[in-house]
């Protein structure tokens, strides 16, 4: 499957057809499946992430027991001020602050995954980790081309190295989902914007 044409956490149908020279045969009816990221398999099921609704420490599907204690506690105006440390029995970790089993806000962090993948993991304060994918389309010969789409920030024009195509991408997202293939001397009015666009290469864009 080439870089770019799936997306983390969306749903697609697969179909196949068998084929010659001659002839192709019929579609097959289309099969749904969904490109779920994969969680931790220990820590992802940690700090009652189960059970935490229903009030009970104890979650049966993972067989985690946990807990939580509020040593220090200053009533104040804004953000709490206080010191709450969670405990999970099947935390394999032993570098949180409190020593083995323990998580607390300053465990809380960002990293990016270990496979490689351009995702990252992320440490919440009750101990529980949960894995975000990156949804990959390599982009060069990136250029700048103004507010075309009404929003605060430059869009811009960008070839995506997958497939070859030239594309716009709207700020702030810059997202794959949103953008515009450019195809040619494609020019076309953009949503929420008055201005006409002439496209025939990044250097050669302009307003007219």
């Amino acid at each position: 499957m080439p870089i770019g044409n799936l997306l983390w956490n969306a749903d697609y149908l697969w179909q196949v057809r068998v084929s010659d020279y001659d002839a192709a045969g019929l579609w097959s009816n289309p099969a749904l499946f969904a490109t779920t990221v994969q969680q931790p398999l220990m820590t992802g099921q940690l700090g009652g992430s189960s059970t935490a609704a229903a009030g009970r420490t104890f979650d049966p599907l993972s067989g985690d027991y946990s807990t939580q204690v509020t040593d220090a506690k200053v009533n104040v105006v804004g953000p709490p001020l206080q010191v709450t440390r969670s405990y999970n029995s099947l935390d394999p970790r032993t570098s949180g602050l409190f020593g083995a089993g323990w998580s607390s806000q300053w465990d809380m962090q960002v990293q990016p995954d270990a496979d490689n993948s351009g995702g990252v993991v992320v440490t919440q304060a009750d101990g529980q980790q949960e894995r975000f994918g990156r949804n990959d389309f390599a982009l060069t010969q990136t250029t700048s081309v103004g507010k075309v789409s009404g929003g605060a920030s430059d869009d811009i024009v960008a070839v995506d190295r997958s497939d070859g195509g030239l594309y716009m991408y709207s700020a702030p997202g810059y997202s794959a989902v949103t953008r515009k293939q450019i195809v040619g001397d494609w020019s076309q009015e953009i949503t929420g914007s008055t201005d006409a666009l002439s496209w025939g290469t990044p250097d050669g864009l302009h307003r007219r």
